[in-house]
């Protein structure tokens, strides 16, 4: 049986990437990729479901949470705690496999699935009682957020229990109790992207709970009645944004941008207006019309009903949006106030210096691109995942600025770290040599070709790694350019 889908690779995000493929493996990593089979497993091994939905050839948080959390030494707790299981998804639904698309999509579909990754803990049944995903901490802290939740599950259990034992407001008090720890347990951006989980897994508790309150004498009916009524309209904005994009993509901006100002006139929540309002900027973004698409990113970004988050991300938007348009000194100016105001969040300010440095080099700007690295290597700790990615990026730009000593000390150090995994070794082999050769040391350059060939058939044993392989490959020929010589003295 075709099972788990396509392997993880953090690096991925550095590279074009290719179409998945299936992975005729079975839970060869201890990961399922047949819900229904996983759910078995719980069963029989008194366990619960830990469900990964992840798209790790297109979506950069997955991307991330495979690099710095579910790859890592420091998860294998959870290994032991749940049955693990990940359904990977293509950007399309079309490229799943023909034996897998359809039971995939009727997960998906029956997660209320729209947002990746998304992580559900779940009993034995496949019943959710928490949601989460990447939230962007380390492996450790990871699992220990899981352990938690988990603990959530023996509450819902325990007042399950005692609404079974009861009646009356005092079993609606109860149900009310384990349907707020499961609440407790769910991530606000899944309920925002994908709906509240309390009204797709636990219907049948929250109607039980309105009849046997049908005079609100607790105060739950009300409380349910809004959380319903809640839903109702975030399905109807939901639809609308579905409606909209798929105008935008067959008719174009004018066409979409036309139906975002009939809803605008229309729409009574602060929270759809904002929602059609980045839409628009998006779209045009996405039509290349930068000059407008800047407009509306410093109204939003200056927009105090909304988070500082949100606002945050919204001048990151002008910053793009100003390299679009040529005005990279403006928005240097923008990513270094990014950069100031969250100092105190070393992943944030990393995140803001990386898309410094890829504007800068994108402007040919290659010297201060290396600076901004400089800078990030600061923020992260040395030997960690994200210092082994700060290193290498700049290692590959002060190749490309013929800075190739610099480079060769930068991938001398990457190739020490302990916690190099074999496809980040293959690739630093492959730049090293590329600097060498450019610094004129052939031999030296010769033997880390050799290094990194040694390794292409471990990492080519992995389908999903075709696109690390072909820029390894690409990288050897540079440093092949040349018959091997001596190295000067």
């Amino acid at each position: 049986m075709m099972d788990r889908y396509v392997g993880r690779i953090g690096w991925r995000l550095i590279f074009s990437l290719v179409p998945l493929i299936a992975s005729a493996a079975y839970g060869a990593d201890g990961w399922h990729g047949d819900l229904d089979h996983a759910k078995r497993l719980a069963a029989q091994q008194g366990k619960d479901l830990l469900i990964n939905f992840t798209g790790t050839e297109w979506c950069g948080a997955c991307i991330e949470f495979e690099r710095d959390v579910l790859s890592k030494r420091e998860f294998a707790p959870a290994h032991e705690a749940f049955v693990l299981v990940e359904l990977e998804f293509p950007a399309s639904t079309d490229s799943l496999p023909d034996a897998i698309r359809e039971k995939y999509v009727a997960w998906r579909d029956q997660y209320h699935v729209r947002a990746f990754p998304t992580v559900f803990l779940a009993d034995p049944t496949g019943r959710p009682y928490a949601v989460t995903g990447h939230i962007e901490i380390g492996a450790s802290a990871y699992v220990r957020h899981l352990q938690k939740l988990a603990q959530g599950r023996k509450d819902r259990d325990a007042a399950l229990s005692k609404a079974e034992q009861s009646q009356g407001l005092e079993r609606a008090r109860h149900l009310d109790e384990a349907l707020s720890v499961v609440r407790k347990s769910c991530n606000a951006d899944y309920v925002g992207d994908n709906g509240d989980p309390l009204v797709q897994f636990y219907r049948q508790e929250i109607d039980e709970i309105c009849a046997l309150d049908a005079t609100n004498a607790a105060r739950l009916k009300s409380k349910y009645d809004e959380i319903l009524s809640a839903e109702t309209e975030r399905q109807h904005v939901a639809a609308i944004h579905g409606h909209i994009n798929t105008i935008y993509r067959q008719e174009g901006f004018e066409a979409a941008n036309r139906l975002i100002e009939d809803e605008l006139q229309r729409a009574k929540s602060p929270e759809f207006r904002y929602q059609l309002r980045r839409s628009r900027q998006v779209f045009l973004e996405w039509s290349q019309r930068n000059d407008e698409a800047l407009v509306i990113a410093k109204q939003l970004s200056t927009d105090e009903g909304i988070s500082a988050e949100d606002r945050r991300h919204f001048r990151s938007r002008v910053a793009f949006n100003l390299c679009r348009l040529g005005r990279i000194d403006e928005a240097i100016v923008v990513y270094d106030q990014l950069i100031a105001d969250v100092a105190d969040d070393p992943r944030a300010a990393l995140r803001y210096h990386r898309q410094e440095a890829d504007q800068l080099k994108n402007a040919g700007r290659l010297d201060e691109a290396i600076a901004t690295y400089e800078s990030a290597r600061k923020l992260v700790k040395p030997g960690s995942a994200d210092w082994l990615l700060v290193e290498i990026l700049r290692g590959r730009l002060l190749i490309r600025a013929g800075r190739n000593s610099e480079a060769v000390e930068a991938f001398d150090l990457v190739l020490k770290a302990e916690g190099i995994t074999p496809v980040e070794r293959a690739m630093s082999f492959a730049d090293l040599s590329v600097a060498l050769h450019n610094v004129g040391r052939q031999q030296a350059a010769l033997k880390q070709v050799s290094l990194a060939e040694a390794m292409l058939p471990e990492i080519e044993s992995d389908a999903a790694n075709q696109s690390v392989v072909d820029y390894v490959r690409s990288r050897l020929k540079l440093a092949q350019a040349v018959d091997a010589k001596a190295d000067p003295p």
